[in-house]
């Protein structure tokens, strides 16, 4: 991940809680919230996984394809645990699961990925 992407990664991440004090049905926040919560943090944890990490492929398309559905899938999950944990908690609010997801998000991107030192298991 660059430096760029990660920076973007964070802003969003952090982004997503401060709007919250918009007001409600206010466009900008109705836009951040929906993109963060489909995004975020899927996205950092899809590009961990060992097929996302430079492995050259024959069609770039699907590689773009896996990454969308890892990153909508891991984010949806991670939202529905969250949201899950906090409702049973009795302190689900949106401004709580969003932090949540936020200090996830920054986590996920802030450490760092494993090496790899040697071949991947089951392999020659």
């Amino acid at each position: 991940m660059t430096p760029a992407v990660r920076a973007a990664l964070l802003a969003l991440a952090w982004l997503a809680p401060a709007a919250t004090a918009l007001p409600d049905g206010n466009a900008v926040r109705v836009t951040v919230l929906a993109v963060a919560w489909v995004l975020l943090p899927g996205l950092p944890l899809a590009l961990r996984l060992p097929p996302e990490r430079g492995v050259p492929e024959r069609s770039p398309a699907g590689r773009r394809l896996r990454l969308a559905v890892l990153t909508v899938a891991g984010s949806l999950g991670c939202a529905t645990l969250v949201s899950e944990l906090l409702r049973l908690s009795g302190a689900l609010t949106v401004s709580r699961a969003l932090l949540v997801l936020a200090v996830l998000d920054t986590a996920a991107v802030l450490v760092p990925s494993p090496r790899r030192t040697g071949e991947r298991a089951g392999r020659g």
